[in-house]
């Protein structure tokens, strides 16, 4: 595996017009995992932050994509609507026949549910795929790699986050623990993901969105700790 840094250290003009407004954007998303965080892990307040959670991760969507710009590059939109549209479909029968990721259901946790899926899943499949896919995009130009590299880190990050979710409400699973058809699909998909993203040049003009990926990634590696 080759470490492309020049990809690194490579900063575009959008880049360097965006960065007094990143800080910011940076700090909000900070502030909002650690109050989070706090607020999940504390038993007396966590009712109210789980009402507030699908609010949050939403704002935290929009704050990247808006921050990214994708409307000005219709590649973007090739590969966000066919992967918003697919993880939704891929839930719904999932959820429905309990044959793709095993027996669960969601909870009323997350919100508005259409076909019995929350809205914010797919919103967050595509967040996590595409921080993934930025992240393998830093290390390697290999397309393989950076398929696999994508996959890997999007099953790391469920298998962090599935005690947690599990905890609070999210979803249920009817057997006791997380069957291997969920992370083996969490790969599967991911792998589309990051191939797509592959062959359609997908480029991530900040490193916003993988920052939120971490702190999402540490947001649920804190709460293991914590409840």
């Amino acid at each position: 595996m080759i470490i492309n840094m020049q990809s690194i250290l490579e900063r575009s003009e959008f880049q360097n017009e965006i960065a007094p407004r990143l800080k910011s954007f940076s700090i909000i998303l900070i502030a909002g995992y650690t109050l989070g965080m706090f607020g999940l892990g504390y038993e007396p307040t966590r009712s109210l932050f789980l009402l507030l959670t699908p609010f949050y991760l939403l704002f935290a969507a929009i704050l990247v994509l808006n921050t990214e710009f994708i409307s000005k590059n219709i590649s973007y939109w090739l590969w966000l609507v066919p992967m918003l549209i697919g993880t939704f479909v891929i839930e719904a029968i999932g959820v429905r026949d309990g044959n793709i990721f095993g027996e669960y259901v969601y909870g009323n946790v997350l919100g508005y549910k259409l076909f019995e899926v929350p809205i914010i899943i797919p919103i967050n499949w595509v967040m996590v795929i595409w921080g993934a896919y930025t992240f393998s995009s830093l290390l390697t130009k290999d397309k393989f790699a950076k398929a696999f590299i994508t996959a890997a880190c999007a099953v790391v990050f469920d298998f962090v986050m599935e005690p947690i979710a599990i905890t609070l409400g999210f979803w249920t699973w009817a057997n006791v623990s997380v069957p291997l058809e969920n992370y083996l699909m969490w790969f599967v998909i991911s792998l589309v993901g990051g191939f797509a993203a592959h062959y359609l040049k997908l480029k991530a003009n900040t490193n916003i969105v993988l920052f939120n990926l971490v702190l999402q990634f540490l947001f649920f590696l804190c709460l293991l700790l914590l409840i």
